[in-house]
């Protein structure tokens, strides 16, 4: 997968500078279609939409392999107030067995593009999650009772925006950006013991704050980190890669 990336990004650049360039590669016949135009001077740029389209066939795979889908979630304690008539009580809210699923259900969102400047070149990608689904169990302590059940869920969608830079000047590929973007709707629901009217609302409230804020933060955290893990072993080897490719052109 690496490899194939890297062969992209180098037929992108002697495509878009005008040398002939030889590659065995369907990436590379899609890089050398891509649309490219002069940037008032400031540089060169290139849509990539076919050769993203082809890479999300590889990215599935990859993401099963790194076990993120499913992604299992950190358990999580929180606390809130309830006032069930005039007394307002401090309570506790436990997520513990957390999953996410669906993951594998990614498109590409948006043009994608790259520009080439001054020996480097920035690749700007947007993946659009949808259909998501997720569960918990969850334990409620307040007035000396601990209501426990499963919270089910869905998620309409997110997008993943990346942004990365290559730099020919040392051939190493840095990630400048990663974060989530567009978190779409969430639905929820309830089973197990049978809540108080008063509790409902209060631990809804609570795992929707907890699921835009911590949830969703260690989902962007995770595929952040692997996401960098995969391009240091990238840089590891990238060198070389270029240096098997500049010997195709010879």
């Amino acid at each position: 997968m690496y490899k194939y990336s890297a062969v992209l990004i180098l037929a992108l650049l002697v495509a878009t500078e005008g040398h002939d360039f030889v590659a065995q590669s369907q990436f590379h016949s899609q890089a050398r279609n891509a649309v490219t135009r002069n940037w008032e001077g400031l540089g060169l740029t290139a849509d990539i939409n076919a050769y993203v389209d082809s890479m999300i066939d590889t990215l599935v795979p990859f993401m099963i392999k790194h076990d993120l889908d499913p992604l299992s979630i950190p358990d999580i304690e929180e606390t809130f107030e309830v006032r069930p008539v005039l007394i307002t009580y401090r309570a506790s809210l436990g997520l513990t067995n957390g999953k996410m699923s669906g993951l594998v259900n990614v498109a590409r969102s948006g043009d994608q593009l790259v520009h080439y400047f001054a020996k480097m070149l920035r690749a700007q990608a947007k993946f659009k999650f949808t259909d998501l689904e997720f569960d918990f169990d969850y334990r409620v302590k307040v007035m000396n009772i601990g209501p426990t059940g499963r919270i089910r869920g869905s998620l309409s969608q997110f997008v993943i925006n990346v942004d990365l830079i290559i730099d020919f000047n040392n051939d190493e590929i840095h990630l400048q950006e990663l974060y989530l973007t567009d978190v779409g709707v969430i639905r929820v629901s309830l089973s197990g013991n049978i809540l108080y009217d008063w509790l409902v609302t209060p631990l809804a409230n609570v795992f929707v704050r907890l699921f835009d804020n911590v949830i969703m933060g260690f989902v962007e955290t995770t595929v952040k980190s692997i996401a960098g893990s995969a391009i240091a072993d990238v840089n590891v080897n990238l060198k070389q890669v270029i240096r098997d490719l500049e010997a195709l052109n010879n």
